[in-house]
């Protein structure tokens, strides 16, 4: 029995053991599987559902009947994470750094085909610009795969919580238009020019983490912060994007 026949199974007969054993095996669990795999709908006792809530396996939000399922988590309540990059030099200095983090994951790949191909996340980096402007490398393969709407709206936010000028090395969250995934913006520089403080790779690891993180964000792909227009050199890069995600693992208690 698949995985996904497995939970089936378990949401409609309410076998809270059954979801238990099946989480055991997990690191994470993929949300929009799990919205394919529900599609039709189904409906959930009440004392099922907080039974679940108690044991910690799914969130208190609402549940929604058609199209869509309460959110699971396993009992560590990780993240898997992708590291996305073109550069075979870059994703082979990532892998060396991220080498023993099992959660963390290293793709060469373009943005395209690495979405066509995998259909478990839920939310994507940009690393732009303080202005928000993604009309450029990583960031406009983002708004060709999405449109340019998603544009817009982080400029919108800038503009309504920044007066304009989102901080280099903070991360702010919208939704993408027409889509279950979100978008979380961290500039890494003011305007498009080369980063001269590496330490704002950190900062940038750090700040998409914890948006992640308080978002209950479960899969998401990251880039490789201040590598093509910020011209560090992928070792810098890596090594500063691995600290900065030691520094966050070690606050949840990882």
């Amino acid at each position: 029995m698949s995985k996904e026949e497995l939970l089936k199974k378990a949401y409609e007969d309410g076998l809270i053991d059954v979801i238990k054993e099946w989480l055991k095996e997990e690191k994470y669990v993929s949300i929009s599987s799990i919205q394919r795999t529900f599609s039709i709908g189904y409906s959930m006792s009440s004392a099922i559902f907080e039974e679940l809530i108690n044991l910690k396996l799914v969130d208190d939000k609402p549940f929604y009947d058609k199209g869509h399922i309460v959110n699971i988590y396993n009992k560590f309540n990780n993240m898997k994470i992708y590291l996305l990059d073109i550069n075979p030099e870059m994703t082979n200095a990532l892998k060396k750094e991220f080498a023993s983090f099992s959660e963390v994951e290293v793709v060469l790949d373009d943005f395209k085909h690495f979405m066509d191909t995998h259909d478990d996340i839920d939310c994507v980096v940009s690393p732009a610009n303080s202005f928000g402007m993604m009309n450029g490398g990583y960031d406009k393969a983002i708004t060709d795969y999405f449109g340019r709407t998603v544009e817009k709206r982080v400029q919108a936010f800038i503009n309504k919580n920044y007066f304009g000028e989102q901080p280099i090395g903070t991360s702010i969250m919208v939704d993408i238009p027409s889509s279950h995934i979100k978008l979380i913006h961290t500039p890494t520089m003011r305007l498009p020019s080369p980063v001269k403080d590496p330490l704002i790779i950190y900062q940038c690891m750090r700040t998409t983490l914890m948006m992640a993180i308080k978002n209950n964000i479960h899969v998401i792909v990251i880039p490789a912060f201040g590598g093509a227009t910020g011209k560090v050199s992928p070792s810098v890069v890596a090594k500063y994007m691995k600290e900065g995600y030691k520094q966050v693992r070690k606050y949840r208690g990882q």
